[in-house]
């Protein structure tokens, strides 16, 4: 009935009648209730074609066709490997937006569902889920956010670092007053190394200056977070390019606002940086009162030669008085202000070499 139905509407244009019910199109085991379904299938076909031995092969062919688009089993891997590996991109209410594959399951596949999937195509979907499993998901990103932040970070510090030990103060100053913000990029990066650090030259200074008594006053050049001020009951003038908290002064380290021999000790705690740090034990120099103390901290691999990195110091006007490496990493020297000693402002052996990292 089918089939002769078929014939007469679509060969012979015979109308359907008033009242009379479609019949249910059967062949190859699949059932089609809507006739258009298939009906392209004999389009390519002149109509005097779907006749007579013909016409059972065209429905075999729509049937198989047909069949095909209902039954996913049947698709082509191809197929299948697009609708596998479709994108779908995932936002948080008010958070980041990340990509989740359409095929991911279980862990964050699971974690993630219930927020809102928004498709390539513009078209969202709403799913359900628990707020704890909400809370998993951002954790898990928030984690991956700190892993990315602690990388820019270390990329950032390496270059604000090997910047400082290549200008001069002027420049450095001029830099971190155009950007501040480099100057907290900084200190975060220089408090990541010093936590990897067994010992922290700062906390033996302090034990230095604890030491000499409460009475004895002190210049911190190159202050950082004034670790030294906070530490101890003498008074501390701390003295950097930026101020990160109420302890510090800022200052250029070439000329500071204090006196001429106002302090007992002037420190220098990884903080020789720049290429006149020679100026800067010049106005240590000033400060600091009659037989005063100067203390150096710096990074063994700085010196070139410490015999002739002393003797440049001395030039300047002091005298050593002690010489000590806690490890292979830093070298600390303690000098006595004396007589400056320099001809001509020549001091081939007062040098130190800047930090500088490989291009990644």
């Amino acid at each position: 009935r089918a089939w002769k139905q078929w014939y007469q509407r679509r060969v012979r244009g015979v109308k359907k009648e008033p009242g009379e019910k479609r019949a249910k199109h059967v062949k190859c085991g699949v059932v089609f209730d809507d006739m258009e379904s298939w009906e392209g299938i004999i389009d390519g076909h002149e109509a005097e074609d779907a006749t007579g031995e013909n016409l059972a092969q065209y429905f075999k062919a729509a049937a198989e066709e047909i069949g095909k688009e209902n039954n996913p089993a049947t698709e082509n891997t191809e197929t299948q490997k697009k609708k596998k590996g479709k994108k779908k991109k995932v936002k948080f209410e008010g958070d980041e937006q990340i990509l989740l594959s359409q095929s991911m399951t279980g862990g964050a596949g699971t974690a993630l569902s219930g927020l809102s999937l928004e498709e390539q195509d513009g078209a969202s979907v709403t799913e359900s889920t628990t707020s704890s499993t909400i809370q998993n998901a951002k954790d898990k990103i928030s984690k991956l956010k700190g892993k990315f932040q602690a990388k820019m970070d270390a990329s950032q510090f390496r270059y604000i670092n090997e910047k400082l030990y290549t200008c001069s103060a002027d420049e450095a100053q001029q830099l971190f007053e155009k950007k501040p913000e480099l100057f907290e990029v900084y200190h975060r990066g220089f408090t990541n190394q010093v936590d990897k650090w067994e010992t922290n030259p700062v906390d033996r200074i302090i034990e230095f200056i604890k030491s000499k008594g409460d009475a004895v006053s002190v210049a911190d050049f190159g202050c950082g977070d004034a670790k030294i001020a906070q530490s101890v009951t003498n008074p501390v003038f701390s003295f950097d390019l930026v101020q990160t908290n109420e302890h510090v002064i800022v200052a250029n380290s070439k000329k500071v606002p204090l006196g001429n021999k106002s302090v007992d000790i002037a420190v220098f705690c990884l903080s020789l940086m720049g290429t006149d740090f020679k100026d800067f034990i010049r106005e240590a120099r000033r400060v600091l009162k009659s037989k005063g103390t100067l203390v150096i901290a710096e990074v063994s691999s700085r010196i070139p030669d410490t015999a002739s990195f002393m003797a440049g110091v001395e030039e300047l006007g002091f005298k050593i008085l002690r010489k000590e490496e806690p490890n292979s990493f830093f070298t600390e020297m303690i000098f006595k202000k004396t007589k400056p000693k320099e001809n001509k402002g020549l001091f081939e052996g007062l040098e130190l070499k800047p930090c500088t990292y490989k291009k990644r």
